[in-house]
């Protein structure tokens, strides 16, 4: 009978190797698939000019307000955008990406408390073509996003 030539070490290099090449080819699996279902702003309608923020079709909608060097607009980013996935069919969201448009040309102010908007993140309520409610700051908006997902924010509804 012939003698294994395989010693113990040769096995667990063997092992050491396929048990590798199958963990790189689960993670290259998952990174693709990963990208096939992930969205991204450019998935979604955008208004390119301020003055467009308050003439949209839809009777009502919000208006996104962000810019893709904001840290707080990255920390909700996913939030957001898995946000205006599930709710397409209900609530319409433009996006209005700050680094696109520029520093707006006229106050844009909140008609509740007057303030004007200070930045990115936030949200904009327009109906009928008014601004009713703005969400300044990444916490304001996404509470917006949790009123309306649980029901009870006034404006959409």
């Amino acid at each position: 009978m012939a003698k294994s030539t395989y010693k113990k070490s040769d096995r667990f290099l063997t092992n050491l190797i396929i048990g590798f090449s199958a963990f790189i080819l689960l993670l290259v699996t998952g990174l693709v698939i990963s990208n096939m279902v992930s969205v991204d702003y450019s998935d979604f309608d955008h208004i390119d000019n301020y003055y467009l923020i308050g003439s949209q079709e839809d009777d009502a909608y919000l208006v996104y307000y962000y810019s893709e060097t904001c840290g707080y607009c990255n920390l909700i980013k996913e939030d957001v955008l898995a946000f205006a996935k599930n709710h397409k069919e209900d609530v319409k969201i433009y996006f209005l990406d700050a680094q696109e448009v520029g520093i707006p040309p006229f106050p844009i102010l909140d008609p509740t408390t007057h303030e004007e908007m200070s930045g990115t993140p936030s949200l904009i309520t327009v109906v009928n073509g008014q601004i009713v409610q703005m969400a300044p700051g990444y916490v304001n908006v996404l509470d917006v996003l949790a009123q309306i997902d649980d029901g009870t924010y006034p404006y959409l509804n």
